[in-house]
């Protein structure tokens, strides 16, 4: 299995899109696929003021669907 993630950035809009992708001979780890897996990322650039970020989780090509979503407010 190997994890993949995206960054789609509009103004004050955030969406991160992670996809696990499973190997056709790991059949067996795509059952077990709903385990936690943590996404980390740094965006080092940010304009101060509020911003919507949403978090999207696919299996592999698959359509993404929302898990979380939340307002963050970036300061000085």
């Amino acid at each position: 299995m190997y994890v993949d993630a995206t960054l789609s950035r509009e103004p004050h809009d955030l969406a991160v899109i992670g996809r696990a992708y499973v190997e056709p001979a790991d059949c067996a780890t795509a059952a077990a696929r709903r385990s936690v897996i943590e996404y980390r990322g740094t965006i080092r650039i940010m304009e101060p003021g509020d911003y919507q970020v949403r978090i999207f989780d696919a299996e592999g090509n698959g359509t993404p669907h929302l898990i979380e979503s939340s307002v963050v407010k970036v300061s000085l």
